[in-house]
């Protein structure tokens, strides 16, 4: 069943790809994935969306170029470091984005892209004594959408519809979990006037594993079983604010997973991630941003007390500088 679910897949990317080159003028600006970092196991089992998106990525809504082309390509880095000391990890990704004008104002959006990771030695208990590297490549993120405009004039209210997949063929780590394919249908609403701009996405997304789990080996040499999740639905909202050449959000994140097997507990399947960035666009095509994220699992302790995340808990944050340069 899976093969079949990956032929499919593959060959909807080749009929996408086939209808790129045709140029059509006066087109909205291409909507193009957030550049992704982190592992891709938890890609998988969550919404693309819901990393953090550099300020470079974003804009307006009902916001249209003049010389809009059919096409762009964006190349992108971004330094990242958590706040954690006991378990501190500095982050390194890269990455290319082409985007594409099809027939009927659909956008194409493609991502593909690589993260080195590293992990040194901490303060206080529970630190690690040794400096860890991690290099991966991400999963292959499609991306078609259509933006509908339905009170461009007054209100800028607009509704855009989008189906991404997530294709691991080329990460490393995705393929060591047996994980095949992705897709996420996706509703987004939004507002603009004057600059401020407020949207809300809702979105699923169902994943395709060979197995329930996965298995991996602990320190201790003893095999435990990780829960993979099967269907995800990601709840995001945006606020937004760009003046003379700024650009400034901030977003929040609710996403519920349903395993494969629902009995098992060992692993929270609620996530909430709360962003703030700020950039600028500095020259011609760059782009250059800040920012801030909190994501992590919302029940931390299994109920047992406070457990919920809150922003900027030194356990899953993280702050990142990001560059990007679009064609």
């Amino acid at each position: 069943m899976n093969k079949k679910v990956l032929i499919v897949g593959i060959l909807l990317l080749g009929f996408t790809l086939l209808g790129a080159p045709q140029a059509f003028a006066d087109e909205t600006a291409l909507e193009t994935l957030p550049a992704v970092t982190g592992d891709p196991l938890v890609l998988a089992q969550a919404d693309v969306s819901t990393s953090a998106q550099p300020v470079a990525e974003v804009t307006e809504e009902g916001e249209q170029e003049a010389d809009s082309k059919w096409w762009s390509l964006t190349f992108s880095y971004e330094l990242s470091h958590n706040l954690a000391k006991e378990r501190p990890v500095v982050g390194n990704a890269f990455a290319v984005a082409p985007g594409f004008s099809l027939p009927y104002d659909i956008s194409l959006g493609l991502h593909l892209g690589f993260s080195v990771s590293t992990q040194y030695p901490g303060e206080g208990s529970g630190s690690g004594d040794v400096v860890y590297n991690n290099v991966d490549m991400d999963p292959l993120s499609v991306s078609l959408s259509r933006r509908f405009a339905i009170d461009p004039d007054v209100t800028g209210f607009a509704i855009t519809v989008g189906l991404n997949q997530l294709v691991p063929g080329l990460s490393e780590s995705a393929r060591t979990r047996d994980w095949h394919y992705a897709i996420s249908p996706s509703v987004t609403l939004g507002v603009s006037k004057w600059g401020l701009s407020f949207s809300n996405r809702n979105a699923f997304q169902k994943n395709f594993h060979s197995y329930d789990y996965y298995k991996f080996a602990n320190e201790a040499g003893s095999i435990s079983l990780e829960p993979l999740n099967e269907w995800t639905y990601s709840n995001s909202s945006s606020l937004r604010y760009s003046v003379w050449k700024l650009d400034m959000g901030v977003g929040f994140t609710w996403s519920r997973a349903w395993r494969y097997n629902n009995g098992v507990t060992e692993q929270p399947s609620n996530t909430l991630i709360y962003t703030a960035d700020i950039g600028i666009a500095a020259y011609d095509g760059l782009n250059i941003g800040t920012g801030i994220s909190t994501a992590g699992p919302e029940r931390r302790f299994g109920g047992f007390g406070s457990d919920y995340t809150v922003p900027l808990d030194p356990k899953f944050t993280q702050v990142f500088l990001s560059v990007s340069y679009t064609l």
